[in-house]
């Protein structure tokens, strides 16, 4: 499982050169959600490619389990705003936040 906006389904995995690479996979399922496939996830529909701090709590208490952890990287994230002079207090409170996020690792779950 993996959510996507165009293109095949897939994958960001680390190489053994320390490459991150695309890795095309047969999904079943595609969602769009975090917290569907999140769900999808824990109810046991298959594995997932998720951004660290998403699937936190799930690892803590059990409901999933990291595998393939040597493949794990860190996924890309992106903030767009308006072009201004000032940057609005609140667009850096949410950029600083997703710079921080974006520092966790994508790991693959099951569970």
């Amino acid at each position: 499982m993996g959510w996507r906006r165009t293109g095949r389904p897939g994958w960001l995995i680390a190489g053994t050169d320390g490459e991150t690479s695309y890795f095309d996979v047969r999904a079943r399922h595609e969602l769009t959600d975090g917290d569907a496939l999140l769900c999808a996830c824990i109810s046991g529909c298959g594995l997932a490619q998720l951004p660290g701090w998403l699937a936190k709590d799930g690892l803590r208490t059990g409901a999933l389990r990291e595998v393939l952890p040597e493949l794990s990287t860190t996924m890309p994230i992106y903030a767009i705003w308006q072009k201004t002079r000032h940057l609005q207090p609140k667009v850096k409170v949410a950029v600083d936040e997703l710079v921080r996020l974006s520092l966790d690792e994508a790991l693959i779950f099951s569970p």
